[in-house]
């Protein structure tokens, strides 16, 4: 009997086909391809797809003549033209050669690994804004093929309309050909773009969300993107994290204009030993250890330019000397926000992090003494621990985060006269949210910031 033999040749450009597929083509007595293929097919006996079920149909009385390739796009086992013929030809000996596909390739372009990735065809299909947006929520990434309906402006919208308008996407055209393109930003900034009719998207939201090209605010700019950072995001530059950079989960987080205020305030400096004090998902404690990091990496590159001639020193990059001196101790007593900080750390490659788990007032006795500290959460030993911290000696930069009117209460009475520098800020986020034609101010409780230092 006739072998049909079905070979993905990846996302187009012909450098991704597999020595083996054009084996395949080769040898093959007859050769069905998708007209975007006939390029690579130097065959005589070559017939391009027609509608799928006469393809189909023709494919079965070739094969009655000899042994047929059948030559689809990206990969033949992921949404491909295999299914059918497999349900059609049942008692067809079959091979299969696989490719990349383009979602595959899309994923390669944004660095990203894709173990706890979702992958679907939007070709043909309703999508469904409530099934898009959970699965987004709950994936390290939502991969999709698009068609002429389902295109990624119509995709952001579902994600807006989802209440996920800062989820970031990526979009992919001509993938693998050179004028390739990928385009990213969030879903409020895409919704209304028009895109190339091939078209894949990528969506990341919460953690999975690290821009790959190290930037991090709002900027839906072409073209193919550079290369991760050492450190996850942004880190070469300095740039601050998004709240979407985080792995995150029901655990409370501080807001990113509230950690950017945070962060301006504790002043860090190179070597400092800085406590986080229920670290939550470890937003604080990630963003310090990233700044103490740069902090060190800067101060070996001075240390360096000093002894060595200035000509050696312009082939090595920042990045290379990534050797912190600074340290965060993340303490937290939630077993399940301990294990998001880990992933958070891993995330963003830190050493200089060291996670503590169990309760604050009797974890602190065992770290060393802090430079600085950050209270996010001490349950009702807030009294004490500032009492605590003040036994250390002078000069400790503390800053306690105050949501509830009790907790600001408690806090105005221990930021008195015995400490330093004291200052107290409000800070009230809203954000910009449509409602209907017409859009509003969509706040969130305001956040007490209190700042000392010790005498």
């Amino acid at each position: 009997m006739n072998i049909l033999t079905i070979a993905g040749c990846g996302p187009g450009s012909d450098t991704f086909v597999l020595p083996k597929a054009r084996q395949a083509i080769e040898k093959a007595g007859y050769v069905f391809a998708d007209k975007r293929y006939v390029h690579l097919v130097k065959h005589e006996r070559m017939e391009i797809f027609g509608k799928v079920m006469d393809t189909v149909a023709r494919i079965g009385a070739k094969l009655e003549e000899c042994d047929v390739t059948v030559i689809v796009s990206g990969d033949p086992l992921f949404y491909s033209l295999t299914k059918t013929i497999r349900k059609a030809l049942p008692d067809v000996e079959m091979k299969i050669i696989p490719g990349i596909g383009s979602l595959q390739y899309l994923a390669a372009c944004c660095n990203k690994t894709t173990e706890n990735a979702a992958f679907f065809s939007a070709h043909g299909r309703t999508l469904d804004a409530g099934e898009l947006t959970r699965d987004v929520k709950n994936y390290d990434g939502v991969y999709l093929l698009c068609d002429k309906n389902n295109h990624p402006g119509y995709i952001a919208r579902l994600l807006v309309s989802g209440g996920l308008g800062d989820a970031l996407m990526y979009v992919g055209s001509r993938l693998s050909y050179e004028d390739e393109a990928i385009i990213h930003g969030t879903a409020d900034e895409l919704c209304n773009r028009s895109f190339d009719a091939l078209c894949v998207v990528a969506v990341f939201y919460g953690g999975a969300a690290a821009r790959i090209d190290g930037t991090s605010g709002n900027d839906a700019d072409a073209g193919t993107p550079g290369a991760a950072c050492a450190l996850g995001c942004a880190t070469d530059t300095g740039a601050l994290l998004n709240d979407r950079d985080f792995i995150r989960d029901k655990v409370p987080m501080t807001r990113e204009e509230v950690r950017w205020a945070i962060l301006g305030k504790l002043r860090l400096q190179d070597g400092d030993v800085m406590w986080d004090i229920g670290a939550g998902t470890g937003s604080v404690t990630m963003e310090c250890a990233r700044m103490l990091t740069l902090l060190g990496a800067a101060s070996n590159q001075n240390a360096q330019s000093d002894s060595v001639p200035q000509k050696s020193m312009q082939t090595e990059s920042v990045s290379s000397t990534l050797i912190p001196t600074g340290q965060v101790y993340a303490v937290e007593r939630n077993a399940a926000a301990v294990g998001l900080i880990e992933k958070n750390k891993e995330r963003f490659n830190l050493n200089n992090v060291h996670i503590i788990q169990g309760d604050a007032l009797e974890c602190v006795k065992s770290l060393p003494k802090p430079d600085c500290v950050f209270i996010g959460g001490s349950g009702r030993e807030l009294k004490e621990l500032l009492g605590y911290i003040r036994g250390l000696g002078s000069h400790i930069r503390v800053i306690t985060a105050c949501v509830t009117m009790e907790t600001i209460a408690e806090a105005l009475t221990f930021y008195d006269d015995i400490w330093a520098n004291v200052d107290m800020i409000q800070i009230n986020i809203g954000r910009g949210k449509a409602l209907g034609s017409y859009h509003v101010m969509d706040g969130s409780h305001p956040v007490t910031l209190f700042y000392g230092e010790t005498l």
